[in-house]
């Protein structure tokens, strides 16, 4: 599978885990440990893969093509600020479980707000970055031997949460 198609398959990926954790957090009772779970695979997937191929694909093309440096920059700052919204959710999740009190609303408030920021930052990719790099790739190809993530393990996880997700 070449990078755009990762990046697309990824992408899909994350917005389904997404759309169903924003349905899990409109019911009454939220699930805490399948949240943290949620959580755990989408910051660890896009910390340790996703974002780092994105990263080396826009480096690479803004090499050739200098509109891109921008978006990269963008795209590395948005990056960092999700991840730093990331943080926090784990910090308050994590209150939660030290028995602090953190009024529910609260955290599920943050919690649909993360989502909503996630998907927004897909949906720009999708719409600006990929099309841009798929084009430019075709210009100015690189082969990318990049060491994808164990396929079988991630899979698994990633079905299972889904499963979980929909029967919560």
């Amino acid at each position: 599978m070449n990078i755009i198609n990762q990046l697309k398959q990824d992408h899909a990926h994350l917005q389904e885990m997404l759309r169903l954790l924003d349905e899990h957090l409109h019911h009454d009772e939220l699930d805490l440990g399948l949240i943290k779970e949620t959580l755990a695979y989408i910051g660890d997937y896009a910390e340790r893969y996703h974002h780092p191929m994105e990263d080396r694909l826009l480096n690479h093309l803004s090499q050739h093509n200098p509109r891109l440096t921008k978006l990269y920059h963008h795209l590395q700052e948005d990056h960092i600020t999700l991840e730093a919204q990331s943080n926090q959710i784990r910090e308050q999740l994590e209150a939660i479980e030290m028995s602090t009190v953190v009024p529910m609303d609260e955290f599920r408030r943050s919690l649909l707000l993360w989502v909503a920021a996630q998907q927004r930052h897909l949906h720009y990719e999708d719409q600006y970055m990929l099309p841009v790099a798929e084009h430019d790739l075709r210009l100015y190809p690189e082969n990318f031997d990049w060491p994808l993530p164990p396929n079988v393990g991630l899979i698994t996880q990633y079905q299972s949460l889904t499963r979980d997700l929909r029967s919560s």
